[in-house]
């Protein structure tokens, strides 16, 4: 961060909004690069979603008084639906608890200015060989979220959801459920990019060159029942921890008072 850091901070003009559930040692380094880029307290919200008994998370952030709000075993979907319109300023960026930013978003953040996008990010279609309707990948998605206040639009509309069947798409607890290869299913934020396209929004994909790493299904890989698979996401993070210099002390500087 260095003695820049206060500059970085008052030219931060979004909200990045992180949904945690479980998967530790992600988070953490989550946090941390986001603190390297100089987000502190002031311009995050923190959906913790772990169950009750998994304190880990909710230790640290009360440790550096990083404030969060408690949503004990909630999914993403409908912790995106409570936070979103919390945020106090026009745009957000969503994070995966397993995302690390890996190219300063304040930086990729001009690019959504500069074009007035509605939603930024990687544009896909589909997940695990299932069709889906198309969204941004809420792992790294930038949204205005004055637009979506102004037109009334969710991140996620359970209405729509279950009616297509898509339950397992966007929660955890179904997630293992059969799935029809032939059926286009809603995943976790397809009604949202639906809906903004219909009240005439701009969204904007990518490109090849992702700002950030992610893991993937780190959250929930203990459901999975395969060890290789849960090896190598902690090999990978392993990995990243010295890559991307690890140091606890950013992330204490996330509770700090920096006004």
């Amino acid at each position: 961060i260095g003695d820049n850091m206060a500059e970085k901070i008052r030219k931060i003009d979004f909200t990045a909004v992180v949904c945690s559930y479980k998967a530790h040692r992600a988070f953490k380094l989550c946090l941390h690069q986001l603190a390297r880029y100089g987000f502190t307290k002031d311009n995050l919200i923190i959906s913790e979603n772990s169950p009750a008994y998994f304190n880990s998370n909710r230790e640290l952030l009360n440790k550096y008084n990083i404030p969060f709000i408690n949503n004990p075993d909630a999914n993403l979907t409908a912790a995106l639906n409570n936070a979103l319109p919390q945020v106090k300023t026009k745009y957000a960026l969503i994070l995966d608890s397993d995302t690390f930013c890996v190219i300063d978003p304040i930086k990729v953040f001009e690019n959504v200015k500069k074009h007035n996008l509605q939603l930024y990010g990687d544009i896909s279609n589909n997940r695990g060989g299932f069709k889906t309707h198309k969204r941004v990948n809420p792992w790294y998605c930038f949204v205005d979220v004055d637009f979506l206040k102004k037109n009334k639009i969710l991140f996620n509309d359970n209405e729509r959801i279950v009616a297509s069947n898509s339950v397992s798409m966007v929660d955890r607890n179904h997630f293992m459920d059969g799935k029809n290869p032939n059926v286009v299913y809603y995943d976790a934020g397809s009604t949202m990019f639906e809906d903004v396209q219909t009240a005439g929004g701009v969204i904007g994909d990518i490109g090849e060159y992702l700002p950030y790493i992610h893991i993937g299904a780190a959250s929930w890989q203990d459901m999975m029942k395969n060890p290789e698979f849960v090896a190598k996401n902690d090999n990978w993070i392993d990995l990243l921890y010295g890559k991307l210099f690890f140091d606890e002390k950013f992330i204490a500087t996330m509770g700090e008072n920096h006004k």
